[in-house]
């Protein structure tokens, strides 16, 4: 497996009262493969303040094929269930490419077994 970490540094520019998420989405040149954010993972924040400065790791089973994939980051407040209040989004910020000799069809490789049955 390919495990692989990401780290985000986030530097505040104004006091969050609560809801504060944080995360990001892989993409192809043609859709989304992948989005998380610290929302969907019930982790929260907190009073954060003017010039606080948050450390995030994020680790995942990365399992792409090849090809072109770019990295999205976002920062966020939760105004209700799917409502965001965007507070910086950046699109496209890293750009990276992934090759594997594995053979399968589509942008990620779920290790699929295969046997004959009797």
């Amino acid at each position: 497996m390919n495990f692989e970490e990401l780290n985000i540094n986030i530097k505040l520019h104004k006091k969050i009262e609560e809801n504060l998420s944080i995360g990001f989405f892989i993409s192809s040149k043609l859709s989304t493969i992948y989005g998380i954010n610290t929302r969907l993972y019930g982790k929260t924040f907190g009073i954060k303040n003017c010039n606080d400065v948050i450390k995030l790791k994020f680790v995942q089973n990365l399992n792409l094929g090849s090809g072109v994939y770019s990295l999205t980051f976002g920062v966020s407040t939760a105004v209700s269930d799917g409502v965001f209040e965007i507070l910086d989004r950046r699109h496209d910020s890293f750009i990276f490419r992934v090759e594997t000799n594995k053979k399968f069809l589509g942008y990620v490789d779920l290790n699929t077994q295969i046997e004959e049955l009797p």
